[in-house]
C-alpha cells in the first residue's frame, strides 16, 4: 500500500482556529499515528513437532 488518502468534511460554521484544531486531532488518532509510523513487519517461522504417542 503506497498512499491513503484522509479527507474530512465538515458542515457548520466553523473559524479557522476549529478547523485547524480539528485537522490536528484528525493526525493524532492511534490509527494515523500508527500508519504514520510505517511499522515494519517481523515475522518468525518455526516447526512444531506432534507429540510422540
Amino acid at each position: 500500500m503506497d498512499r491513503i488518502r484522509l479527507a474530512i468534511a465538515l458542515g457548520g460554521d466553523l473559524t479557522d482556529e476549529q478547523r485547524d484544531r480539528l485537522g490536528y486531532i484528525a493526525g493524532r488518532c492511534p490509527i494515523h499515528r500508527l500508519l504514520d509510523e510505517r511499522p515494519r513487519i517481523e515475522h518468525t517461522v518455526s516447526v512444531v513437532r506432534p507429540a510422540s504417542g
